[in-house]
Formats: structure tokens, C-alpha cells, sequence
């Protein structure tokens, strides 16, 4: 009997026998990770009928060590405790079902970058972490149940949400592969953010300038739908076919289609900092987004009495690093790049621009 042959019985009077295998993973588990204890404890866990630990569990030692238990121990589970899933779980998975096992009745543990690298300095206590990982696994292994692999007809249409710029090209990219599209915005036009733009870094155009071909593109497009004015009202079916409906937010009328997949483009809304520096309190002080949509190369003119400025400040960093405070503790890896750019652009249009920063 061939090992692809063979096929273990799993039905739920079998009682699970279960596999743990944990992985040195050379140094980089066991330089920090005691294996041998926590391989050694797991055989105390119920259902746990074998337990190793191996140096590379995803070589081909190990895969035919797993293979090789599978028939000998008549595991009907498997626990391997080793690197990311994101790594080596289809490996491990495909090894399970080499064997004769379906490959759903496998868990995973992360030892590496869930308890060893990142507890690198506290070896007791990554330890303890890699035996409460391993206890828990064990105990969902014991729950598995074996699933089937079957095909479906997927609906060769796509929702795509969101009529920014990047809705736009994943719509126009997906149609011209040769499939229907659905593009709902909110807004009564396409474009978003980067329409209102009067001047994009470092290119000399405005965004309407950038963005309007495409918006043309999508529009003509015979494998396009666009619904502008329109939201997601309910969102029903299963993986590859999804049933929604669309309201028109003008109308109130809804509309059903059928779609495969889906695409979230929504963009984003821009910080409004009430509470910050005045903001709100004087129409002098704005957003960085107002200022990219007031009229560009014209004269810069204060909203509160239309004199021309000479002189203007930008803050950076409002509404990040700001640790219990409403905005953020990280950078946003955003204002000081925006800035520059923005103070670039008024250097022929102000005498002096000021920039307050915290960090550059």
C-alpha cells in the first residue's frame, strides 16, 4: 500500500491520537526554547500519544518523520510546533495528507517569531509561553474534524467599493482580463482625494490632471458598471459567490448583483484636529488637505480678511506621537514628506514659510 493510498479513519468514535512535533528550528527555537522539556510535557497531555522534537522539522527528515509516526502510531491528529504557518504550513499540511491524513486535521504553533524572537532575553519565560502555545494546540487538535476539499462556480463578476484612485485601476485592471466589474462610490463623481489636489509631488500636475484619464478610461469601459451615489446596504453568500445589494443614497432604490469577489478601496478621511492649536477657532489656521485644494500659483490669501500671507507655519506630527492623547502614539510616516512638498510649492508664492516639526 502506497503512502498516497492509504487513508486513516477519523470519523468521531475514533478516539484522537495525537502527534506533537517541535522544532529546533537550528538555533534560532532551541538557542532560546527549551524543546526537550516542553516535548517531553506534552506526552502528559491528553490524547497525546507521541511527542519529538526534531532540528528541521520542514526538512526532508522531518516531513518523513511526521509521515513515518502518522502510519506507525496511527496518529489521526498532528501538532507541529515550529516557524511561522505563513512559512510552512502547506508543507506540513501536504505531508498529512501524503500520509493518508486530510490535511484540516493539522494545528501549528509559532514558536519562532511568537515566543523565541521575541523573548530572545527570557528563556524561562519563553519556555513557559511555548508550553501554554503547545497545550492549547493540542486541545483544538482534539476538535478538528475533517473537512472536504470541494470545487464551486465562482460569479465571474467583481464589486469593487470605492471610486478613488486606487477603485479605479483595480476596476480598469480587472476589466481588461476580461471581467464585469461593479464600481460603487458614495459620491455623486469619481476621483476621491487626488481629484480635489491642485499639485501632486513630485509631477507638475494638478490630480484632476492625473486622475481624469483613468476616470474616462473606467467610464467607457464596456466592462465597467459605475454607480456613483450609491453604499453597500447588504452583503450576503459565501466565497466566491456573493449576493449584495446597493442603495442609491439620492433615489433610496436598491439594487441586487451577483458578484465572485470583492475589492475594498475606501480611501480615507482626512484628521480634523478640533482641539488642536486653535484649529476651529480662527479661519487662518487649516488642514494641510485644505490647502492642497485652494487654487494653485494664485496668490495665497488669509480666509479671515483676504489679505495676502507672507508668511506661513506648518506643524507636523498633529495628531501623531502624541502617547494617551485622540490621535496616535506612532509616526505617520506621512507629514514630513507632505510638507516638504507642500513648502516647495509656496516658495514663490510666500516670503518665509516656518516648519514646527518633532522629528524629521
Amino acid at each position: 500500500m502506497t503512502e498516497a493510498s492509504q487513508k486513516i479513519d477519523t470519523t468521531e468514535k475514533k478516539e484522537p491520537r495525537i502527534g506533537v512535533f517541535v522544532c529546533h528550528c537550528g538555533h534560532n527555537i532551541a538557542g532560546v526554547v527549551d524543546v526537550e522539556e516542553v516535548a517531553e510535557k506534552a506526552k502528559s497531555l491528553p490524547n497525546v500519544v507521541f511527542s519529538t522534537h526534531e532540528m528541521f522539522m520542514c526538512a526532508d527528515a522531518g516531513q518523513q518523520l511526521i509521515k513515518d509516526k502518522i502510519d506507525e502510531m496511527q496518529l489521526n491528529r498532528v501538532v507541529v510546533a515550529s516557524c511561522s504557518p505563513r512559512m510552512h504550513e502547506p508543507t506540513f499540511r501536504r505531508v498529512c495528507e501524503s500520509a493518508g491524513l486530510n490535511r484540516y486535521l493539522f494545528e501549528q504553533v509559532n514558536l519562532r517569531e511568537h515566543v523565541s524572537w521575541c523573548h530572545m532575553r527570557e528563556p524561562k519565560a519563553a519556555t513557559e509561553k511555548a508550553w501554554d502555545l503547545i497545550r492549547m494546540a493540542v486541545a483544538r487538535a482534539r476538535k478538528l474534524e475533517e473537512l472536504p476539499i470541494k470545487q464551486v462556480e465562482v460569479t465571474p463578476r467583481t464589486l469593487v467599493v470605492g471610486g478613488g484612485i486606487s477603485g479605479l485601476r483595480a476596476a480598469l485592471d480587472i476589466a481588461d482580463r476580461g471581467f464585469e466589474v461593479v464600481l460603487v462610490e458614495k459620491e455623486p463623481e469619481l476621483g476621491g482625494h487626488v481629484r480635489k489636489w491642485t499639485h501632486l509631488f513630485p509631477a507638475d500636475e494638478s490630480g484632476a490632471q492625473v486622475i481624469s484619464p483613468l476616470i474616462r478610461h473606467v467610464e467607457r469601459h464596456n466592462m465597467i458598471t459605475v454607480m456613483t451615489n450609491s453604499k453597500v446596504a447588504e452583503f450576503d453568500g459565501y466565497i466566491g459567490n456573493f449576493s449584495v445589494k446597493i442603495k442609491n443614497t439620492e433615489t433610496e432604490k436598491t439594487k441586487t448583483v451577483e458578484v465572485g469577489t470583492v475589492v475594498v478601496a475606501t480611501g480615507f478621511r482626512p484628521f480634523e484636529p478640533e482641539g488642536y492649536y486653535a484649529y476651529a477657532k480662527s479661519e487662518d489656521i487649516i488642514t494641510l488637505a485644505q490647502l492642497q485644494e485652494l487654487p494653485p500659483r494664485a496668490e495665497l490669501r488669509r480666509p479671515s480678511d483676504g489679505r495676502i500671507v507672507k508668511k506661513l507655519a506648518f506643524i507636523g506630527c498633529v495628531g501623531s506621537r502624541e502617547p494617551g492623547k485622540k490621535g496616535h502614539e506612532h509616526c505617520s510616516r506621512h507629514c514630513c514628506s507632505a510638507v516638504a512638498q507642500a513648502s516647495a510649492d509656496l516658495k514663490d508664492r510666500v516670503e518665509e514659510v516656518l516648519i514646527l516639526y518633532q522629528d524629521i
